[in-house]
């Protein structure tokens, strides 16, 4: 019989969920990842684009109140045309835009999912138990316990966007989940 603690499974998630969406986004090309999707849908890195950069402005800049990544080490080397906008009041304007604008450097961008994943998971090794019951502050979605976010927020998000990434590699003839 198997027996973690919540904050352990919650890791285990989050690290089975960033190696299932690295190996649904193998053999991804740029021009296939900057194709423009039918309908509304978004093109397939914008919504790869949207995973990495969500996790980095989800658990550095609302979580632990610090600078994300792409401000950062990787300034400059996301392997985005330009950077996501982040959540406000003209989101609701200003993310379709960027989805349809926003232009990928595959390779540059896995790398700079690397370092998100990184540091995401090494900050979900040292929350405690406890940790996990305190509140986080989700402005107009309200004050919610790190848990929910994280587990939400973080994983339930990459496994969401896993499978837009899946069915837009589908459309393009590639195959989708890998397993």
């Amino acid at each position: 019989m198997i027996n973690l603690r919540a904050k352990d499974l919650l890791l285990l998630e989050l690290k089975t969920a960033h190696e299932n969406m690295e190996k649904t986004i193998d053999g991804v090309s740029d021009e296939q990842a900057n194709t423009p999707a039918p309908g509304k849908a978004n093109p397939l890195g914008a919504s790869y684009a949207h995973v990495v950069a969500s996790e980095d402005m989800i658990v550095n800049m609302a979580v632990r109140h610090k600078p994300m990544i792409s401000t950062t080490s990787r300034k400059g080397k996301t392997g985005l045309s330009e950077q996501m906008p982040t959540n406000g009041e003209d989101w609701a304007d200003s993310y379709p835009k960027w989805t349809k604008n926003v232009k990928v450097e595959l390779e540059a961008l896995r790398e700079y999912a690397k370092d998100v994943y990184h540091d995401t998971e090494e900050y979900f090794a040292s929350l405690s138990d406890e940790d996990l019951d305190s509140e986080v502050d989700m402005g107009p979605m309200g004050k919610q316990t790190l848990a929910f976010v994280l587990a939400a927020f973080v994983v339930g998000h990459i496994n969401n966007l896993m499978g837009e990434v899946a069915v837009l590699k589908g459309i393009q003839g590639l195959r989708g989940y890998p397993f």
